[in-house]
C-alpha cells in the first residue's frame, strides 16, 4: 500500500478533512478500543483531539516496515 492510498482512506474516514480523531483512526485500522492507537499518534501534529493525516499515514507506514 502506498502512503497516498493510505492518506486517501484516512481522509474518507474523516469525512474529507485533513485531520482525523483517534476514534476514526481506530475504526479504519480495525481496533475496537481507540486508546490502543496512542503509540501511532504520539508526536504527530494535532489540533485539539484531531491528528494531521499525512503524518499519521507516515507513522503507520513506518510501523508496517518494521
Amino acid at each position: 500500500m502506498l502512503k497516498s492510498d493510505l492518506v486517501a482512506a484516512l481522509r474518507k474516514a474523516s469525512g474529507g478533512a485533513e485531520f482525523i480523531s483517534q476514534k476514526e483512526l481506530a475504526q479504519v485500522l480495525g481496533f475496537k478500543d481507540p486508546h490502543r492507537i496512542r503509540e501511532i499518534v504520539q508526536g504527530v501534529s494535532r489540533v485539539g483531539k484531531r491528528y494531521y493525516l499525512p503524518e499519521v499515514a507516515g507513522r503507520i507506514m513506518q510501523e508496517v516496515e518494521r
